[in-house]
């Protein structure tokens, strides 16, 4: 008996000092502690505490988390988001930037609370979105009068950024725009106007808010690439300095809005040298709710669906914003170029006429006279066609056949040239033999005949 409880109570020990260890879904759970991320090997409990222990390397999230992270001054991480999502803690922004952040992979960052982001980018940040989607799933602005409890921009950015072409930012709200390079209040927020928050944009997907990109106060914006669509006011809205390179812009409303207020933090200075621009109502527009002007934008290129103010093309003399085939406005030369089709028209002026058919020279004289020197740039596929159509009819220039027709048929002949033949004399003894040849050969024929008849006779006897 004692040996039997005896060993029933080592059972029991044994299996309470076994380490509990399994996994559930995608989390690492070890001892009943659930890691959810990790840094060159290391598992950790908390996004924070992957970044403290991070520098330089690279934080991979393990599982969806609800957590708020901060990269501090100094610090250098790159965060792989994985398919997962990071979702903020309540009143917080999700990722709070100071140092060198790079952001990986294919997952989410999500902010659910009212004047949060799910990326703030502050003054001593420099950031990298590589990829991702970026968001603000609860976004309830309804207008831009009407927060809904709960609006606020997706990414704000008050120091340096980058944004590839892999990065999605949403927000379905219209009363925040979705996202903000600068200070809203420059006044309070960056008293020594010392710092100059940039934002270059290469690409990407951004879509909502009520405006889709909003250049603020001291902001410095690049766009070089990208699809910005907007339904309640404007894909670009530009209070300071913004050049756009490339990309694309459609709005219900306006493509982009122009505002300017003073000459140090609201210059209102805009620089298009390409892109197209798709508006409900305009595509170039003036920020109507305060003072503003168009002394400091220019437009050197581009598609527009609207036409745009003259005063702010600034173009070469040879070129004019001239209505397309597709009811779009776009900046081309104001003549097509007929260099090829002059240097074949001086081709086809130099050539002798006489020696081809009177048909093939009239096609290429009547292309010749048909063409039309007024095309613009825009119809240069017109005036290419120009030049084939002459080149193809110069190849099909038909030469006249040369035949010999006598002045006077009934009287004239043409010349035929000298054929040597042999004498008469000598043909007519070959083809037809002397007379007196002919009569001795006859006698020898007579001889022989009658000598076989006297020899036939004699037999007979």
């Amino acid at each position: 008996m004692k040996k039997v409880m005896m060993f029933a109570l080592t059972l029991f020990a044994s299996i309470m000092i076994i380490p509990t260890t399994y996994a559930l879904g995608d989390d690492v759970t070890t001892n009943e502690v659930t890691y959810v991320a990790s840094v060159g090997g290391n598992n950790y409990e908390t996004v924070q505490e992957a970044i403290n222990n991070a520098n330089g390397q690279t934080v991979t999230l393990l599982t969806d988390v609800t957590e708020s992270v901060t990269i501090s001054n100094g610090t250098t991480v790159t965060l792989d988001l994985g398919s997962y999502t990071l979702t903020n803690k309540e009143g917080e922004h999700t990722i709070t930037n100071n140092g060198n952040l790079k952001v990986i992979g294919s997952g989410t960052v999500d902010n659910v609370s009212h004047a949060k982001a799910a990326v703030f980018n502050d003054k001593t940040g420099t950031a990298t979105l590589k990829s991702g989607t970026y968001t603000r799933s609860k976004e309830a602005g309804e207008s831009a009068d009407q927060a809904g409890g709960n609006s606020f921009y997706t990414i704000q950015n008050y120091g340096y950024m980058v944004i590839e072409e892999d990065v999605k930012v949403l927000n379905k709200g219209s009363f925040s725009s979705l996202l903000e390079n600068g200070f809203h209040d420059g006044n309070s927020l960056n008293l020594d106007g010392s710092a100059t928050p940039t934002l270059i944009i290469n690409g990407g997907l951004f879509d909502g808010g009520l405006n889709t990109i909003k250049n603020d106060d001291y902001g410095v914006l690049t766009i070089n690439g990208g699809t910005f669509t907007n339904v309640a006011q404007a894909a670009l809205l530009n209070w300071n300095k913004a050049t756009i390179n490339g990309g694309t812009f459609i709005s219900d409303k306006y493509a982009v809005l122009n505002g300017k207020i003073d000459d140090v933090m609201d210059t209102g200075t805009l620089v298009i040298n390409n892109g197209t621009f798709n508006a409900g109502v305009e595509a170039i527009a003036k920020m109507n709710n305060v003072i503003t002007d168009f002394d400091n934008v220019s437009v050197k290129g581009g598609i527009f669906s609207t036409s745009v103010d003259e005063g702010i093309l600034d173009i070469e003399d040879d070129k004019a914003l001239l209505l397309d085939g597709n009811g779009n406005y776009v900046i081309a030369n104001k003549l097509a170029n007929y260099d090829r089709v002059n240097e074949l028209v001086n081709q086809a002026e130099n050539i002798d006429r006489s020696k081809y058919t009177e048909e093939s020279v009239k096609v290429l004289d009547d292309i010749i006279e048909a063409i039309d020197y007024k095309k613009n740039g825009l119809q240069q596929d017109d005036v290419d066609k120009m030049a084939d159509d002459i080149e193809n009819a110069i190849k099909s220039l038909v030469k006249k056949t040369e035949t010999i027709v006598p002045e006077n048929p009934d009287v004239d002949f043409p010349d035929f040239p000298d054929v040597d033949l042999p004498e008469n004399e000598v043909k007519d003894e070959e083809v037809n033999p002397k007379t007196s040849d002919s009569i001795s050969y006859a006698y020898i024929a007579l001889f022989i005949s009658g000598i076989g008849m006297l020899i036939s006779l004699k037999r007979l006897a």
